[in-house]
């Protein structure tokens, strides 16, 4: 994926401080509290915020994660499996119902596919003719074109082991195969399931009364809902409360994690919030908001489209629920910190002395100056300790971190820069893209790595275009071999995947490909078709790295068609065959 080099917020930040010390030279003054007085000699600590440059940032080196480790390795024909006599009886989501009605007693007659993981998670077994309990399964939505985010698959228990009494019992699992809960009756058995709200990393259910939380198809119960109402839209959390707005930013809602509400705060009547909901590392919330004055108002703090405010800035301490008013000249965005956003001080290194980083505007002569955003190193009681300021003459906005200690800063007139960990300018980039996959710097064709040397020039490729597929290409070379009787025509197909040229690995005899176009390439990429010297018929199915993964033969005789389907991680063919005499099968091939 390419994306245009441009300014984004960089959560990156580690700034020191200024100590100013009495006239007593106080040595304890090293570790009093900031903008207290000494304990030592009672004077007070003065500190002025200061900026350090890019060389105090880092307390290590950036290290781009290895997404290559996440990825499931497509490779050889033993990673396919046949699914002799079944047929597709349903799908929804990433789950695939394979059945078998003419099963024999003990074999599969039913098995469920999902698509994300490669894996059969669920597999019942046909029954003997005298079996009194029987087993029947389906999907939850049982629609393909449903929206739901997490689906469930249902099996049914039937059991007339008394003739006088019918017992049914339903099971409900994941999408991974995992039991939740089962619900057993003498009426029919039905376990009730309901989408209740998002979370930041998934979604809660309400699964017979029970709260679960659904995250990557593994199911966590949380609590009995009993009477409890659970509120909706809860994206931000610390390890100890869920946080909500409403829409107008005039309310905010702090749960536990049980969902009870534990503290609230509402703006004071004719006042407007002026910021979205921010959440400092202590817990407690920030809170911005600003009341219109009158026009001949002389006392002001704010001047926006020829209208006066008031602005007011509060700390909402969520454990009493009372506020503390605090003087803070700028508007703020939003906040980062290691309660509310842990992953991105770790991903970028922050400092752990670091409480807060504030991404803010300031206000400058009662106006606000939206083109000198600042990135602050704020303590929890918005005490400003320092902040980031500029690495090049008018600059504009803040750095974006593109990885190993590289950033790109922008000027006033939109030239784009790329500067080191020092904040040294090592070249400009305006015209350039960054390849996100490729971790690397492209412009005109050529590939640069983040010091600019020159890695890869694709504009001299010396094979000829054949066809592209979503996100790579597909070229061949063509060569007359040998003399006379002998002399034959060779051609040789390659797949260009990124900046990386590899041949395919395909019989020479191909006299038929097609080129896959579906979004997920690195599955199914090139179907070819080949015969060799007895007449028989191949069908070959290559990766994107040019590895072979599997090979179907075909008869000459009837037709066969091959429909491949990319869901997820993995794929399926279909092999549809009529013989001379027009009978009908049908053989599905799943790899991954």
């Amino acid at each position: 994926m390419k994306r245009k080099i441009a300014l984004l917020l960089v959560l990156v930040l580690s700034l020191s401080v200024v100590l100013t010390a009495c006239d007593k030279k106080c040595k304890s003054h090293v570790d009093a509290d900031l903008n207290e007085a000494c304990d030592n000699c009672g004077e007070y600590v003065e500190y002025t915020p200061t900026y350090m440059g890019f060389e105090g940032i880092f307390n290590g080196t950036f290290e781009a994660e290895d997404e290559d480790d996440d990825k499931v390795v497509y490779g050889k024909a033993d990673h396919v499996s046949e699914l002799n006599d079944m047929d597709v009886s349903g799908m929804s989501g990433n789950l695939i119902v394979f059945k078998n009605d003419n099963a024999e007693a003990g074999k599969d007659k039913a098995i469920v596919l999902n698509t994300e993981t490669g894996d059969i998670v669920l597999t019942l077994k046909e029954e003997d003719d005298d079996a009194t309990v029987t087993k029947s399964l389906t999907l939850y939505p049982n629609d393909y074109y449903s929206s739901s985010n997490v689906y469930f698959i249902r099996v049914t228990e039937t059991d007339t082991t008394d003739k006088n009494s019918t017992v049914y019992k339903q099971t409900l699992y994941t999408a991974l195969g995992e039991e939740i809960t089962s619900k057993t009756s003498k009426a029919s058995a039905y376990v009730d399931v309901n989408f209740v709200t998002y979370t930041e990393e998934g979604y809660l259910y309400e699964i017979e009364g029970k709260i679960y939380e659904i995250v990557d198809d593994v199911a966590t119960y949380k609590f009995d809902k009993g009477f409890k109402t659970i509120p909706t839209n809860l994206y931000y959390h610390t390890d100890k409360n869920y946080y909500h707005s409403n829409s107008s930013g005039d309310e905010v809602f702090v749960y536990d994690l049980q969902y009870n509400l534990v503290a609230y705060y509402s703006l004071p009547a004719g006042c407007e919030s002026y910021s979205d909901l921010c959440i400092l590392g202590d817990g407690n919330v920030l809170i911005q908001y600003v009341k219109e004055l009158p026009w001949d108002a002389a006392e002001y703090d704010l001047y926006e489209d020829e209208t006066k405010y008031s602005l007011t800035t509060v700390i909402f301490n969520i454990a009493d629920g009372t506020t503390k008013e605090i003087e803070f000249n700028y508007i703020v965005g939003y906040i980062v910190n290691a309660a509310i956003s842990p992953e991105t001080f770790e991903d970028y290194i922050v400092s752990d002395k670091i409480e807060n980083i504030a991404f803010a505007y300031p206000i400058v002569d009662k106006t606000l100056d939206e083109n000198n955003e600042k990135i602050i190193n704020l303590r929890n009681d918005m005490f400003i300790l320092g902040y980031l300021g500029n690495e090049i003459a008018n600059q504009e906005g803040v750095p974006e971190l593109l990885g190993n200690n590289r950033f790109v800063v922008s000027n006033k007139a939109g030239q784009s820069f790329l500067i080191n960990e020092k904040g040294e300018v090592i070249g400009e980039v305006t015209a350039a893209d960054y390849d996100e996959d490729l971790e690397l710097i492209e412009m005109d064709g050529k590939y640069y790595d983040l010091d600019l040397k020159l890695v890869k020039d694709m504009n001299e490729i010396e094979y000829d275009y054949y066809g592209s597929g979503s996100d790579y290409e597909i070229y061949r070379d063509i060569n007359v071999e040998g003399e006379g009787e002998d002399e034959k025509t060779v051609t040789t197909y390659y797949i260009l995947n990124g900046i990386t040229m590899t041949k395919l690995d395909l019989p020479e005899d191909v006299y038929n490909i097609n080129i896959n176009s579906y979004y997920f390439s690195y599955n199914y990429t090139v179907e070819a078709t080949s015969e060799d010297e007895d007449d028989k018929h191949y069908t070959v199915y290559c990766n994107s790295n040019g590895e072979k993964i599997h090979t179907i033969e075909t008869s000459e005789e009837g037709y066969a068609y091959h429909n491949i389907n990319t869901l997820g991680d993995i794929f399926i063919i279909v092999l549809e065959t009529y013989d001379e005499e027009y009978n009908y099968s049908t053989k599905y091939y799943i790899a991954k």
